[in-house]
């Protein structure tokens, strides 16, 4: 009995002997700010002028798909304009499921 409580005494005295854990990096953040986004522009994307973009619509009309046009912004005298990139040829919306 002796001997238990003196290892007892020995183990409470080594955990009591180590240095207390570092407290956590506190992180503060606005709770209404935006995370942080990187938005990578292709400078090298070909804008569809006006004659591109009506062949491109005709052709998906001609063959009985929706056309789905894609735009992206851009700087033009300092006001973001949207402009068409691409036209894609869907599948026309029925409705019937």
């Amino acid at each position: 009995m002796r001997l238990f409580s003196i290892s007892l005494l020995l183990a409470l005295g080594a955990c009591s002997s180590s240095p207390p854990p570092a407290p956590a990096p506190v992180v503060t953040r606005d709770a209404h700010a935006a995370p942080r986004q990187d938005l990578h522009v292709d400078r090298g994307v070909h804008v569809m002028n006006r004659d591109e973009q009506v062949e491109a619509i005709n052709e998906c009309r001609k063959n009985k798909l929706r056309p789905r046009v894609i735009y992206s912004n851009t700087s033009i005298n300092g006001k973001y304009t949207p402009v068409i990139v691409d036209v894609l040829c869907v599948v026309p919306f029925t409705g019937d499921f």
